[in-house]
């Protein structure tokens, strides 16, 4: 093989996943409505909110740390509340 094939099955490689730039955004309130909503499971929030905070989910959100975070804290007392 030489070095232009191996150039060019590089760039297939890279090529071939999407970038940041290419995925579709998509609406903030979408995106937290997913990680809020009671109805669904809470493997899937929480799936939710790691793809928010690693930037797989391609949405713009200020503060999005905090609104993680703001819903473990109140996802917790929620618990704590049933449980009494």
């Amino acid at each position: 093989m030489t070095s232009t094939e191996a150039v060019g099955e590089v760039q297939k490689l890279y090529t071939s996943k999407l970038t940041l730039q290419e995925r579709p955004r998509e609406a903030a309130t979408e995106v937290t409505k997913s990680i809020r909503l009671k109805d669904i499971a809470v493997e899937t929030q929480i799936q939710n909110a790691e793809n928010l905070l690693d930037g797989t989910t391609n949405v713009y959100l200020p503060r999005k740390q905090e609104f993680v975070l703001d819903w473990i804290v109140h996802s917790l007392k929620a618990i704590k509340k049933d449980a009494y």
